[in-house]
């Protein structure tokens, strides 16, 4: 048996840090080759003339597949869309009770919507930000199918 120290991989060929195995693979496609879906539909009659339909959904998944799951990413929509209300929603109610029928009211308004949709759209671009880096991130690394090691192979 060799001493895995002494083993020196071949020019050009990528292999893992940690136990100089060639046999790596991107953690995406080591996902998307764990992880199936199934659907099925079944009809059936009945001694008494009844008929029922049955539709059935299943997803599988190796654990391998769930080791090296995608990071989870959160929808930009969702957090500038709670942004921009909380800020319209208590900034109209704070408006509204300081200044009723007023034209100071209504320029306060116009100010308020428009500071919470600038508001809501920075949320929006950071939220986007940080998932194409998570996203970008997890497309560079790599897991070693001998030793179970994630990482990103060196430039």
């Amino acid at each position: 048996m060799e001493d895995n120290q002494n083993i020196t991989p071949r020019q050009n060929i990528h292999f893992c840090p940690s136990c100089k195995s060639e046999n790596i693979q991107k953690l995406s496609l080591t996902y998307m080759s764990g992880a199936s879906k199934t659907k099925g539909v079944g009809i059936g009659a009945g001694m008494g003339g009844g008929v029922g339909l049955g539709v059935g959904l299943a997803s599988n998944q190796t654990l391998l597949s769930t080791m090296v799951a995608p990071p989870q990413i959160s929808s930009p929509l969702w957090g500038a869309l709670g942004v921009w209300v909380g800020i319209f929603m208590i900034g109209s109610i704070i408006v509204m009770g300081l200044f009723p029928d007023s034209l100071i009211n209504f320029a306060l308004m116009i100010a308020l919507l428009i500071a919470s949709f600038w508001s809501a759209s920075k949320v929006y671009h950071r939220i986007a930000v940080s998932n194409k880096a998570k996203t970008e991130e997890y497309g560079k690394k790599y897991i070693c199918l001998r030793c179970s090691n994630i990482f990103e192979l060196a430039q």
